[in-house]
């Protein structure tokens, strides 16, 4: 148990310098997609009542996909769909991420993300690496309670066969 404990208490500064790793990861991957991508306004061509909704809630809660037309930072004409609520009628704005190429992208990744999932990717190496030494430490426990318990069943059957009761 000892030696498990010392190894978990190890992992602490091991996890530490995994998430520090991930972090200075996600920080240059946040860097390069804030470089590469861009904040640009689409127009949607068509009303989102119009649009399908395959869903058990209200129909005004649910977000519609629509056609919409954008255009990229050369002036290229760029068309496909965006979400919007089902109450956007066509030739509204909606703000799109858009790459290089003018082409749909996502949000990029905001330096607050980038620190959550490498502290919570820390977080989970260390749980890991805690839970694998617990089941060791219990495995531990049931083998040697094994051999323990067969030793004894051994001790009292020689007692019975020495005994001198009638």
């Amino acid at each position: 148990m000892l030696g498990a404990l010392l190894l978990a208490l190890t992992g602490i500064p091991l996890a530490g310098v995994l998430g520090s790793t991930i972090h200075a990861g996600e920080m240059a991957a946040s860097r390069a997609q804030a470089a590469s991508r861009y904040l640009s306004t689409a127009v949607t061509l068509a009303d989102g009542k119009d649009m399908p909704v395959a869903t058990l809630r209200g129909p005004a809660q649910v977000p519609v996909e629509v056609p919409a037309q954008w255009s990229s930072r050369d002036g290229a004409p760029h068309t496909g769909t965006v979400f919007v609520n089902r109450e956007t009628p066509a030739g509204s704005t909606v703000p799109v991420w858009l790459d290089e190429t003018g082409a749909r992208t996502t949000v990029p990744t905001s330096p607050g993300d980038a620190a959550m999932f490498a502290s919570l990717t820390a977080l989970l190496a260390w749980v890991a690496l805690a839970g694998v030494l617990a089941a060791m430490v219990a495995l531990a426990h049931w083998l040697l309670d094994r051999v323990r318990y067969r030793a004894w069943a051994r001790e009292w059957e020689r007692v019975g066969r020495d005994s001198s009761y009638p």
